[in-house]
This record gives C-alpha cells, structure tokens and sequence, in this order.
C-alpha cells in the first residue's frame, strides 16, 4: 500500500510540474518617437497597463509627461492655461493632473515607462527648455493621445516568484518559477 501511495504521489507531482503555466497578459506597448518639438505616437492608445517606450530622434534633450486633464478640460483649455500659467509664473491647475511618462532621454536612447491609463483627456508634453529657454510644449511639442473606452481595473500588480523546481503547486509551493497577475476593481 505504501509503494502504491508512493507511485501515485510521484506521478501526480510530475503531472503538475509539467503542464505549462499560463503567462499573465503583459501591458500594451506604445512606441514614442521625438524630434524637435514633435511627437510621433498614435492617436488612440487602448486603456490598461501600458508601456511607453520612447525613442528620441532628435538633436536635443526630449521626453514625454502625460498630463491627464480632468473635468471635461480639452487641449485648448490645457494651452490657454498653460500660457496664462508662463506669463503669470503661477501653478498649473488642479485639473491638470500628472500621470507619468517616460523621463528625459539623449540624442539616439531610448527610455520606457509603464502606468495604468485610464479612459479620459490625456495630453504628451516635453517640458525640456530649448537653448533659448522656451519649454519645448510652447513650441508646440505636444500630441494628445486618446484612450479608448474599454474598462480596466484601477490598481494591479505583478508578482514574480520562484522556488526549487519540482515542488508541487498543490501543495502551496512551485514549480520552477511563475509569474501572476493580480488586479483588484474598486467601486
């Protein structure tokens, strides 16, 4: 009875750590291209965890802040307050709110950043200054992407673990090493 047991055990922890592991979805990839004072991206990026890969093709310090303009606010609104902001050397608005981006990259690099885009007004600006002091988005650098409307989760997280392989996941450990994905909705 013990070598039957036995037998069934072995073969149940073979059964389990050799089924392949379901990869958790990964984030949509938006690639940014910079030159000066232009962006070139899409128009519509999907809502969700993205990744913004920014690759600079220009001959000057450039880098992409995504501004989240709240309260209905359009692009228009985000340049008038945005001017009013520069002459008066005042604080940007409540309803612009900063949501991340890729920071600053050289002449030829490239750099990445991954948030969780919510549907809503969105615009990409660099706030390098030019030789001549001027902000690149008073030159124009700026591009407002359009996240579309499918629902996401408000909060994820990636967890990433290992142990010794040949562990059963029955058990509560594991096999080899795994990657999950967990995202909770708040109402």
């Amino acid at each position: 009875m013990t070598i039957r047991r036995l037998a069934l055990a072995g073969l149940a922890m073979t059964v389990a750590c050799s089924r392949q592991v379901p990869r958790a979805d990964g984030p949509n990839v938006v690639t940014i291209t910079t030159s000066e004072y232009a962006f070139g991206m899409p128009d519509t990026i999907p809502a969700g965890l993205t990744t913004f890969r920014l690759v600079n093709q220009g001959k000057e310090l450039h880098h992409a802040s995504l501004v989240r303009l709240l309260d209905g606010k359009t692009v228009a609104d985000f340049q008038a307050a945005l001017a009013a902001a520069m002459k008066n050397h005042t604080p940007p608005p409540s309803w612009m709110t900063f949501a991340g981006g890729p920071n600053a990259v050289t002449l030829g690099d490239t750099g990445v950043a991954t948030e969780t885009l919510e549907p809503g007004s969105y615009v990409f600006v660099c706030w390098i200054p030019s030789l001549d002091g001027v902000p690149h988005v008073m030159k124009g650098m700026m591009h407002p992407p359009l996240p579309s409307r499918r629902p996401i989760s408000r909060s994820s997280s990636r967890i990433t673990t290992s142990s010794s392989p040949g562990r059963s996941p029955q058990a509560d450990t594991w096999c080899g090493s795994r990657t999950a994905a967990r995202k909770r909705t708040r109402s």
